[in-house]
C-alpha cells in the first residue's frame, strides 16, 4: 500500500490491519503517532508555509486520531470486524486474513 506521505491512508489500513492481527490500540496509537516524528525530514521544506497558511496540523499524527477512530468504529459497527464486514468482507475473509497476518 502507499499513499504520497505514508501515514495517512497508509496508516489507516496499517491500523486496521494490526487490529485484526489483535494489536491492542493502546499499541498501535503511539505506534502510528511516530510518524510524524519520522517524516519531518519530508515535511520541514513544507511547514514554513504549512503554518503561514494555517494547515501545519495536518503533519500531526498525534494518538487521539487512531484512539478516536477505533472509538468511531466501535461505536458504529460494534469494532474493526464489523466495518471490515460492512464494506464487504466476509468472517471468513477476516478470519483468512487474520492467519495471514499472525502466523
Amino acid at each position: 500500500m502507499h499513499c504520497a506521505a505514508g501515514k495517512d491512508r497508509t496508516g489507516l489500513v496499517t491500523a486496521l490491519l494490526l487490529s485484526v492481527a489483535n494489536v491492542p490500540v493502546a499499541t498501535i496509537a503511539p505506534d502510528d503517532a511516530m510518524s510524524a516524528e519520522y517524516l519531518t525530514p519530508l515535511y520541514t521544506p513544507m511547514l514554513e508555509t504549512a503554518r503561514k497558511l494555517g494547515y501545519a496540523h495536518m503533519f500531526d499524527s498525534p494518538p487521539e486520531t487512531v484512539l478516536d477512530t477505533f472509538k468511531y468504529l466501535e461505536n458504529q459497527y460494534g469494532g474493526v470486524t464489523g466495518y471490515l464486514q460492512v464494506i464487504g468482507m466476509t468472517a471468513e475473509q477476516i478470519h483468512q486474513l487474520h492467519g495471514m497476518l499472525v502466523d
